[in-house]
């Protein structure tokens, strides 16, 4: 195991705050050999990393090993960014929703970041029964409360629309455990912000 093996150096990583790869300097780092019954050899290299343009600070996990190289024969180098860049945060403070809508909010995000996509449109269905639960929304079933929603003025009806849309994906991920697109629940993951 070897101490600041690459500090003071600059990688490359996805940054999250700038949105894309930029420049980052390594503060400070511990890499570690070894073998295992499955790879001749393996170097992990654990970094602190700081962004160069916006001085975002994560941390890059850097993995190269004996059975992942390329045409030449070199190691593949497999990157990974914590915290992931890609992961989707809260556009608003889930503390100024209602208890139970901000709660269910924060778990879809948790399944949607972990790729669970049929938990996710499970839990984006609960947010919206939620909120029309929060709004004493009446109706025997979804569909009638989701139609509430825009007498109320709470939904726009185009909003609407695409929420019975969202209804169906939640029913599928929850009756026939079907996995919605990823796209579609981003849509419907919008609608439910506004």
């Amino acid at each position: 195991m070897k101490d600041d093996a690459t500090a003071n150096k600059t990688v490359e990583a996805k940054c999250k705050k700038c949105g894309r790869e930029t420049q980052h300097d390594v503060l400070k780092s511990k890499e570690v050999r070894g073998s295992t019954p499955s790879v001749d050899w393996y170097s992990i290299d654990y970094q602190i990393v700081r962004c160069k343009g916006c001085e975002n600070v994560c941390f890059r996990e850097s993995l190269r090993h004996s059975e992942d190289t390329d045409e030449d024969g070199q190691p593949i180098e497999s990157v990974t960014i914590h915290p992931d860049p890609e992961e989707r945060e809260p556009q608003f403070d889930k503390w100024a929703l209602p208890e139970l809508v901000g709660g269910l909010y924060a778990e879809t995000l948790t399944c949607f970041n972990a790729s669970a996509m049929t938990l996710a449109a499970a839990g984006l269905r609960s947010v919206v029964e939620a909120t029309c639960k929060e709004q004493g929304c009446t109706g025997s079933n979804l569909k009638a409360k989701i139609d509430d929603l825009v007498t109320r003025g709470v939904f726009l009806q185009r909003d609407s629309d695409y929420l019975h849309q969202h209804r169906f994906l939640g029913n599928e991920a929850v009756h026939d455990m079907e996995e919605p697109p990823k796209e579609e629940f981003e849509i419907a993951l919008g609608v439910c912000r506004r």
